[in-house]
């Protein structure tokens, strides 16, 4: 077996979430106007009704995590504050989603945390938001699989235990079940699972049946500190799809359901089939989506057989079913982003959200922002770090760094480059080298070349340049047994994949 070096690199998550304005919540088409604020919703048959009976149609933004971004341990995530919640509602914004990570819950502890989710709660009131609020994993909790995704400061991203989930929706439902402003609990984000052969795996009506169970013993918890508040069960793929739910339904009242319609979605199941049939007869909400052009291109969509443009076409489609929608993400980092900078210039795909909920909403649409001008930021000296195993040339300076440590700190400056060299590999050994952070950052570093195969002395060069100011993640696999490249956490226990976070100050 061969064994990599394993390593990470400095990060500073870059990163940003923003927040909106003053108004009542919007009905859609079957509304017939909210006479107050806040008030609770319901399932009813395949609607979410006010309590006069009447079918909301809910849209709006994820924000960033709160405690995240409340915390102040990434300089770059952006600025805590109210205002962000106040542009988030002169875009029409009815319902904001706060994704909480469990690694952001642990690293900040109970109280300091519901200290950013209450601030958050509140701002949104006072705009006339409500909130959804995410216990936002990626894996298959019943399995304890999880998507392998470092951050610097918070470790691992998405790893979480039942004990730990069970305890969050424990005292979140003790905390907000007679908050109203808290429309629904989304019980966990995205269900994906990781197997070691593949990522993500397919999966079985038995895999739903484990998961349903999963999904009712937590709502059961629930029910015994809120009775009321709606709840949100993910559907598989990512919580792309649903089509299990109509043969084996959540078997609990007030129970919606999560569908995540990015352009790359329909792979496998079209729209109909994976939760566009399910609203005949049941609750769905789309509680992420969006595009950009790097990470989720709308072409792929239409190279999965799908017809039109992407955004007309799901835009059409969640309208005419009456489906919920919380775009992601109000963030000029975390991709597809909705902004561009911390101004809150929107992006491609943020004007064109902000345009549908403008239409909508009952608000006078507020002048676009433009971009100020951002200065250009002073390239940092990379460290000497000494070693043996590998070496860092960055421009003219060659620095060595060695196999065993922990940290690195490698920071770059706009348009410079570096060239990695591994070594005490095995000779002839294909690797493949990728930059991979899944809604994550805007890339911030090119990798080249995507594979390479150690020469004769087990060593490969790799060239890492900058490309904007953030951080990014860089990965390296060697095949499995079966030759598969799987950054997973099972090849990296094995010592067939690292990674590591890179800075471009």
């Amino acid at each position: 077996m061969v064994l990599l070096n394993k390593f990470i690199l400095v990060v500073c998550f870059f990163a940003l979430i923003i927040i909106g304005q003053n108004s009542r919540a919007e009905t859609g088409d079957a509304g017939a106007g909210i006479e107050k604020f806040p008030q609770q919703y319901i399932v009813k048959g395949n609607k979410i009704v006010d309590e006069s009976g009447d079918e909301m149609i809910f849209r709006g933004v994820n924000a960033e995590d709160p405690v995240w971004q409340g915390s102040e341990l990434d300089p770059d995530i952006g600025i805590w504050k109210e205002e962000n919640f106040k542009v988030m509602r002169e875009w029409g914004a009815t319902l904001v989603r706060l994704p909480i990570h469990p690694a952001t819950w642990r690293k900040l502890g109970v109280d300091k945390s519901f200290g950013f989710i209450d601030q958050a709660i509140a701002w949104a009131e006072k705009f006339n938001m409500y909130v959804i609020i995410d216990f936002h994993s990626i894996g298959f909790m019943p399995e304890n699989d999880f998507m392998d995704l470092r951050d610097f400061e918070f470790g691992q991203l998405y790893e979480t235990t039942r004990e730990e989930m069970f305890e969050f929706w424990d005292l979140v439902s003790k905390r907000y079940f007679n908050n109203d402003v808290v429309v629904f609990y989304e019980l966990f984000n995205e269900p994906a699972l990781d197997s070691v052969l593949d990522f993500p795996a397919e999966f079985t009506i038995d895999d739903w049946l484990v998961w349903k169970k999963f999904n009712e013993d937590v709502i059961d918890a629930i029910r015994i500190n809120d009775p009321d508040k709606a709840v949100i069960v993910s559907g598989f793929q990512f919580a792309y799809d649903l089509s299990f739910v109509p043969d084996a339904p959540i078997e609990r009242p007030n129970v919606v359901y999560a569908t995540h319609p990015y352009p790359d979605a329909n792979w496998k199941t079209d729209w109909d089939k994976a939760f566009g049939n399910v609203k005949a007869d049941f609750p769905v909400i789309a509680t992420e989506l969006g595009f950009d052009s790097d990470e989720k291109p709308e072409e792929i969509f239409n190279d999965n057989g799908g017809k039109g443009l992407y955004r007309d076409e799901i835009m059409s489609f969640l309208e005419d079913k009456k489906i919920s929608w919380t775009a992601w993400a109000f963030s000029h980092a975390f991709t597809p982003a909705l902004l561009l900078d911390l101004d809150f210039t929107p992006s491609e795909s943020g004007e064109f959200f902000r345009k549908i909920m403008l239409k909508h909403a009952d608000i006078t649409e507020a002048p676009t922002p433009t971009l100020s001008p951002t200065s250009t930021p002073e390239p940092t000296p990379t460290p000497d770090v000494g070693g043996k195993s590998f070496t860092f040339k960055c421009n003219k300076d060659l620095q060595v760094g060695f196999a065993d440590i922990e940290r690195l700190n490698l920071r770059l400056g706009e348009n410079e480059h570096c060239v990695l060299k591994l070594t005490n590999l095995e000779s002839g050994l294909p690797v493949e080298i990728s930059s991979r952070l899944r809604k994550g950052l805007l890339p911030t570093i090119k990798i080249e070349p995507p594979r390479s195969i150690t020469d004769a002395n087990g060593e490969i060069e790799i060239t890492i340049t900058a490309i904007r100011k953030g951080i990014d993640w860089a990965e390296w696999t060697a095949p499995n047994d079966r030759g598969q490249f799987k950054f997973n956490k099972q090849s990296y226990d094995k010592g067939l994949a690292w990674g590591m976070f890179v800075e471009v100050k």
